[in-house]
């Protein structure tokens, strides 16, 4: 979901298909294992984008459909890596 387009889409066809949305539940992720130094900007950029941005984008997809119902609940599931450091995954700090 690291592209709002997809995001909106999937949104999309859930209120389709069942009417409404109650829950959103932020659960992807996504988790490049190696020394910091071998890892290269784009798989860094990637793991960013799949467990930042991609809650972002499908949150902001759900909400206007939930405040138009007057309900709903939004439960965005994450790593303790974001608060603890783990060896042999330098980059898991963005799942905080």
């Amino acid at each position: 979901m690291t592209s709002p387009d997809d995001a909106n889409a999937a949104v999309a066809a859930a209120v389709e298909r069942f009417g409404r949305l109650d829950v959103l539940v932020n659960n992807a992720g996504a988790s490049f294992k190696g020394y910091f130094e071998e890892m290269s900007p784009a798989q860094i950029e990637q793991q960013l984008a799949v467990n930042l941005l991609g809650p972002m984008n499908v949150t902001r997809a759900v909400l206007p459909v939930m405040r138009r119902q007057r309900s709903g609940h939004v439960i965005s599931i994450s790593s303790g890596a974001g608060l603890m450091g783990f060896e042999y995954c330098p980059a898991e700090a963005d799942r905080a």
